[in-house]
C-alpha cells in the first residue's frame, strides 16, 4: 500500500503493462504487482495465493475511495480497475462463497470492506449488489449486505464524492423481501429457498420437519434478524421507501 503514496513509482509500474519502460530499480515492486493480479486469476491453483491477494485487493480498494472518483484517470484508479473483476468473481461468486483457510467471521468483515469500497468508488455497479440481495444466494452475503449498509449509514460522511445511501432507497422491495425471509427463517427455522409462507408447526411429517433448521444454525438467522433491526432503525426509508 505504500506504492499508493508515490504516484509517479506506481504509474510507471502500471503503464510498464502497456509496454512502458520501466526503472529496473522498480522490477521487485512491479513483480509484487503482477503476483497479485496472478494470485487473482482463476488459473491461480495456490489457495494462499489466492488469499493474500484478495487482503491486499481490498486494501486497494478500500484505499482508493480516498481519491475523488472525479478523477478517474488517477494510476490508483486505473490499478483499481484492472483487478476489479477478478476480485469480484473471488468475493461475490453465488455458486462458490469465499472462505479462507480456516474458515471464521474474518472473510465476513473482509466482504463487507469491499463492498463498502465498490459502493463508493463504483455506486451504480450493481453486481456485488444484486448477489448480496437475491434471497437464494447463502446467507453469508445476506450479512454482508446488511453490515456494510449499517457501515455506510453510520460511519461519518467524510470525504464529498462519497455517495449518499439514498442512493440504494430504490432496492427497499429487495431489503423488505429479506427481512420478511430472515423473521420467517429466524422464528421458525424454515430454511429451504422457496416462496415465502407459512408453515404449521403442527405438521409431522418428515417432508416438512426436514426443512427446518438444524439447532446450531438458528443463532445465525436470529443475527442476521437483529442487524437487519438495526439497520431499519438506522434508516427506516432503507425498507419503506416506494420507488
Amino acid at each position: 500500500m505504500l506504492l499508493l503514496l508515490n504516484p509517479e513509482v506506481l504509474e510507471e509500474i502500471v503503464n510498464a503493462d502497456s509496454g512502458a519502460p520501466c526503472s529496473p530499480r522498480h522490477t521487485k515492486k512491479k513483480h509484487f504487482i503482477d503476483s497479485v493480479k496472478r494470485g487473482l486469476s482463476p488459473q491461480n491453483n495456490s489457495k494462499q495465493m489466492t488469499e493474500a491477494a484478495v487482503v491486499t485487493c481490498v486494501k486497494l480498494c478500500k484505499a482508493s475511495t480516498y481519491l475523488n472518483i472525479a478523477d478517474s484517470g488517477n494510476v490508483t484508479f486505473v490499478l483499481v480497475k484492472s483487478v476489479i473483476n477478478d476480485l469480484k468473481w473471488l468475493l461475490f461468486n453465488p455458486s462458490k462463497p469465499y472462505s479462507r483457510s480456516p474458515p471464521g467471521c474474518y472473510e465476513l468483515e473482509l466482504l463487507s470492506d469491499c463492498f463498502v469500497s465498490l459502493f463508493r468508488i463504483m455506486p451504480h455497479s450493481n453486481d456485488a449488489l444484486k448477489v448480496c440481495l437475491n434471497l437464494n444466494t447463502n446467507m453469508s452475503y445476506h450479512y454482508v449486505i446488511v453490515n456494510s449498509l449499517l457501515r455506510i449509514k453510520q460511519q461519518p460522511q467524510l470525504l464529498p464524492w462519497w455517495p449518499q445511501i439514498e442512493l440504494l432507497y430504490p432496492r427497499a422491495a429487495e431489503l423488505r423481501a429479506m427481512f420478511t425471509d430472515t423473521l420467517n427463517k429466524a422464528t421458525q427455522g424454515y430454511i429451504v429457498h422457496t416462496p415465502l409462507r407459512m408453515i404449521s408447526l403442527s405438521l409431522k411429517s418428515k417432508e416438512v420437519q426436514s426443512k427446518f433448521n438444524k439447532p446450531e444454525e438458528m443463532p445465525a438467522y436470529r443475527n442476521l434478524l437483529l442487524l437487519l433491526v438495526k439497520l431499519i432503525h438506522a434508516d427506516p426509508m432503507l425498507m419503506l421507501s416506494v420507488s
